[in-house]
């Protein structure tokens, strides 16, 4: 496999500017077949972005499941993933506000962010097992914006 089936960079055409210096977020593989991503929204940095830590896990670590609306998607506003600079679409971008307010440290599965969209056979994969995600989640949300 190249590098380009398994590490992709968030597209950026149509996003609001991150600030310079900082490298875009690029997913790695994930390691295991029973494993999946999980985020955990922390507090801005010292330049406002909301900061998220997206982290792979194979154990039962409790975590809420995110279903919404991905809504229009032409305009994107800046986050860190990881320290790095990545972008979200404005529905998501406003419950990842909340979240870090409602839900302080507590993990998150969010599709659009935890499955590498530009992969196409990790999301397959991931899809597949949406089913005893969503059952395994401690609670699901629904969020209309």
């Amino acid at each position: 496999m190249d590098d380009s089936s398994t590490q992709s960079k968030i597209n950026l055409s149509t996003a609001l500017p991150c600030p310079r210096n900082v490298a875009i977020f690029t997913y790695q593989p994930l390691d295991a077949s029973g494993s999946l991503r999980l985020l955990k929204v922390q507090p801005d940095t010292l330049d406002g972005f909301l900061q998220i830590e997206l982290e792979e896990i194979t154990d039962s670590t409790p975590y809420h499941c995110l279903s919404y609306m991905w809504g229009d998607q032409t305009t994107r506003f800046p986050i860190r993933l990881n320290g790095q600079a990545a972008h979200v679409g404005k529905n998501l971008y406003n419950f990842l506000k909340v979240a870090k307010r409602r839900f302080p440290g507590e993990a998150f599965w969010i599709d659009s962010l935890c499955i590498n969209q530009a992969d196409d056979h990790e999301k397959s994969s991931q899809v597949q097992r949406m089913g005893s995600i969503y059952r395994d989640a401690t609670d699901v949300i629904i969020w209309f914006g």
